[in-house]
């Protein structure tokens, strides 16, 4: 039974599946179920123009509860920005995505064997480190990584 208007066990139609519906945010979106996603942010960053961007600014780490905005794949494997786990690895340092140890906030994990490397979306984002951004798809923004 259940009374008329009530969801079926699978869900009404329209709400996302366990995966998330195409175009939302792997972390959540503020509002959408009255909370936030994990360590849920203010939005993806403008320089990032990837059909799912994601949910937060690399660059200026609106990410909290100890988590960094960071590249990652969603469930369909397009490359959307997520709030991760935050790593201790700094600017420089040896690094790995799949086993750790993983890059502190604002860094990416570059290259094999890989490196630490700050987000950037122009220039004068790697003014403190010095080097240029390479955007890391140039065809998706200038989103890259100072080198």
């Amino acid at each position: 039974g259940g009374a008329a208007g009530e969801p079926a066990s699978g869900g009404a139609a329209g709400e996302p599946a366990s995966g998330g519906a195409a175009g939302a945010s792997v972390g959540g979106s503020a509002g959408s179920s009255g909370a936030s996603g994990t360590g849920g942010s203010a939005g993806a960053v403008d320089c990032w123009s990837a059909e799912y961007a994601g949910n937060c600014d690399p660059v200026h780490n609106d990410c909290s509860g100890g988590t960094t905005c960071d590249l990652a794949e969603d469930w369909e494997g397009y490359l959307v920005l997520d709030c991760l786990a935050k790593g201790g690895a700094k600017l420089g340092d040896a690094c790995d995505d799949e086993n750790g140890p993983y890059c502190g906030e604002g860094l990416h994990c570059d290259g094999l064997p890989g490196k630490c490397a700050k987000f950037c979306c122009t220039d004068g984002d790697c003014s403190s480190v010095g080097g240029t951004c390479n955007p890391i798809n140039s065809n998706q923004g200038s989103l890259g990584l100072c080198e």
